[in-house]
């Protein structure tokens, strides 16, 4: 299975998920993507942006203070009609997932599934 019908099976184990990206986060870059409807490439590199600012960026950073952990695997961000996971397989990866879910998707459920896919995409590497 390639990283776009990966990230497709994402989108249809989540459910509730209307976007699926695996992005590189060293360039701010989007590698691959699965969508239910067509979406201009400037927000797929803003979310793509928003996944580099949030797992390496000065967020972590502040953050590192009281969670201890220098880099972030994982976050979720909250909106009145959307969560938004993003996922990496370990602080030194270059590589993650960002989902974009309706806001009443179960984010437990969004992230083993995310974090199989991402496990899958970065084993046939």
């Amino acid at each position: 299975m390639d990283v776009a019908e990966t990230l497709d099976k994402l989108r249809r184990d989540i459910g509730r998920c209307d976007l699926a990206l695996f992005v590189d986060l060293s360039t701010g870059s989007v590698l691959s993507s699965a969508t239910g409807m067509p979406i201009p490439q400037e927000e797929l590199d803003a979310l793509s942006v928003v996944a580099q600012e949030t797992l390496t960026g000065q967020l972590p950073e502040s953050a590192e203070g009281v969670t201890g952990a220098p880099q972030a695997v994982q976050a979720v961000l909250m909106t009145s009609d959307a969560a938004t996971v993003v996922q990496r397989a370990s602080p030194e990866s270059a590589e993650a997932l960002v989902c974009v879910c309706g806001a009443d998707v179960g984010i437990e459920d969004a992230m083993t599934h995310g974090r199989r896919a991402l496990d899958r995409i970065l084993a046939a590497g």
